[in-house]
């Protein structure tokens, strides 16, 4: 996340018209500092636990758990966009979604023959 913010300060500043390369330094400096102090913080347990969520469940065996995704703020517009990201189009290929403490996603996918025997049973 700091990246994005360095990068978008260090591509405006040299083109801002009124050339306000301090205010720029300011920013810079104040997003790097914010940065470290929160990096530090994460290293002690209590303050790791206010700034992470633990892992969440978000689908056990092909079905959603909506209580976990309500929780971790996301919507299922949101679950079927992150399935598309990883080229799933269909919910029961999934045995397990995971919605990590850094904001990524676990996948780990049905297995082809317990994919064909829930098929078969339903």
């Amino acid at each position: 996340m700091a990246a994005v913010a360095v990068g978008a300060i260090v591509g405006r500043v040299p083109n801002a018209h009124d050339g306000s390369y301090l205010n720029g330094l300011a920013t810079l400096a104040t997003v790097l500092g914010a940065h470290s102090g929160l990096t530090r913080l994460r290293l002690r347990t209590g303050a790791a636990r206010m700034l992470e969520h633990r892992p969440r469940l978000l689908v056990a065996e092909g079905r959603v758990q909506e209580d976990e995704l309500r929780r971790c703020g996301l919507t299922r517009d949101d679950l079927d966009g992150l399935l598309r990201q990883q080229g799933i189009e269909e919910l029961r290929l999934v045995r397990h979604l995971i919605f990590e403490p850094r904001g990524q996603v676990s996948i780990i996918r049905e297995t082809a023959a317990a994919s064909r025997m829930s098929a078969g049973a339903e």
